[in-house]
């Protein structure tokens, strides 16, 4: 619908809901963005895209983003439910939407 019809991430989560998609009711256009933001829609596994670093003094913790040439990935074909190309397609949809809010 986001690639081919030109619905936005809103009215995906309004059918969503009237639906009950996942036994929900609570879908927004936020949780659908993040949802074809992960890699596992196409059947890949991202592993150790950050990590933690802990101030010894104080305790606290933060994450630190790592480079993607350091991350761990790994085919999942059991997860595959998007093509790539399809992905890609709603992918660049959104990102030309953010685009015109000036994200």
């Amino acid at each position: 619908m986001i690639a081919y019809e030109g619905k936005s991430p809103l009215d995906v989560a309004r059918l969503f809901n009237e639906h009950r998609v996942g036994g929900k009711h609570a879908w927004d256009d936020t949780r659908i963005r993040t949802l074809y933001a992960r890699e596992r829609l196409v059947g890949r596994e991202v592993f150790r895209t950050t990590r933690q670093e802990k101030h010894r003094q104080t305790g606290k913790v933060r994450y630190v983003k790592l480079p993607e040439d350091q991350w761990l990935r790994r085919e999942s074909p059991h997860l595959w439910i998007l093509s790539d190309e399809l992905a890609n397609a709603v992918r660049k949809e959104l990102h030309l939407a953010a685009q015109s809010f000036g994200r």
